[in-house]
């Protein structure tokens, strides 16, 4: 049987807590070497004083002061507060062993040593996220030709271009005038799809835009009492995001919900644009009874790893099922 790997975080603390057992050890087997004037249990003591001081201060700086102050560009702030840090602790550090262990009082040679660990923990935190970062781009350049593939693979669904092209066989019969527009709504449909497979980002107004047009060829295949509601809300322009990172909701809701239900049939589709924020939420019916084909939903897992490796921590998906509907709500921070 294989074993279980571990996850990313039991990784990472693992990985922290091994660098610090190593200098603990460091630290301890300093203690033991005779001629301090102390016991040995004061001297494993204060080292294990002077590590989580350390520990502290370098979890503070790395993952409260960096991110909240100097990635947001408040210098002064960081500034102030790494130096009041490293002075605070160093001036704790030299009081205590002067009464503890009666060490000399080296307040500028503590809080060089406090500096220059700190330097040294920061650039391996530096490095290590270099190295994400760098991974994260080898891993979008590997699957972006992929993600291509695919893409035009869940865009030209034969299935609904088939359908879609029956239907407006059947529109031409009973009402020629709707006909012609239908047509266009096609061609956009197809022309755009063309157009942005390849592109990294679109403007989001037109992604609502080809979502209407999608939603305008689905009503002629649904019968006349079918319900099919787009809301959309706030200013758009100038709001991009990925290409055709809406549509594969959209489209479940129609070929894993409606599409085999007769009657009450009810589809709803908000897209609300708040500050730098998108709330997409679609709801659609299903039927009493669920077709005994299992879906695959190949479109709902390519779409969540895009938004893993595109909008990673920048997005929340929540899928819900009840007796009588779906419910998929998107939120996006671009």
């Amino acid at each position: 049987m294989k074993a279980p790997s571990l996850s990313p975080l039991a990784r990472r603390v693992l990985l922290h807590l091994g660098f610090w057992l190593v200098l603990l050890g460091l630290g301890v087997f300093n203690s033991l070497v005779p001629g301090s004037g102390q016991s040995r249990p004061i001297n494993i003591a204060a080292s294990l004083w002077v590590l989580f001081a350390f520990a502290g201060s370098t979890y503070l700086h790395n993952y409260f002061l960096l991110p909240r102050l100097l990635r947001r560009r408040r210098y002064v702030a960081y500034f102030a507060a790494v130096v009041g840090l490293i002075l605070g602790v160093a001036w704790l550090n030299a009081t205590l062993l002067v009464w503890w262990i009666g060490a000399k009082y080296m307040l500028a040679a503590r809080a060089i040593t406090l500096l220059l660990f700190m330097v040294l923990t920061l650039g391996i935190k530096l490095l290590r996220d270099d190295s994400q970062v760098r991974l994260r781009v080898e891993v979008l350049e590997r699957t972006q030709a992929e993600q291509e593939l695919q893409l035009l693979k869940a865009q030209v669904n034969p299935h609904f271009l088939f359908n879609t092209l029956n239907s407006i066989y059947a529109l031409t019969l009973r009402d020629t005038g709707r006909a012609p527009d239908t047509i266009l709504r096609l061609a956009d449909l197809m022309r755009y799809m063309v157009a942005t497979a390849a592109q990294p980002e679109v403007g989001l107004a037109e992604e609502l835009t080809y979502l209407d047009n999608y939603l305008t060829l689905e009503r002629i295949r649904l019968n006349p009492s079918a319900e099919v509601v787009f809301r959309q809300q706030g200013d758009v322009t100038d709001v991009f995001l990925a290409p055709m990172l809406l549509l594969p909701f959209v489209e479940n809701a129609f070929k894993h919900g409606v599409e085999t239900q007769v009657q009450n049939i009810r589809v709803e589709i908000d897209a609300s644009w708040q500050g730098n924020e998108l709330f997409f939420q679609v709801v659609n019916s299903k039927p009493a009874t669920p077709p005994p084909t299992k879906s695959t939903r190949t479109g709902l897992a390519n779409v969540r790893k895009r938004l893993q490796l595109l909008y990673p921590d920048r997005h929340e998906l929540t899928l819900t099922e009840t007796e009588h509907e779906y419910r998929v709500h998107l939120w996006l921070k671009l």
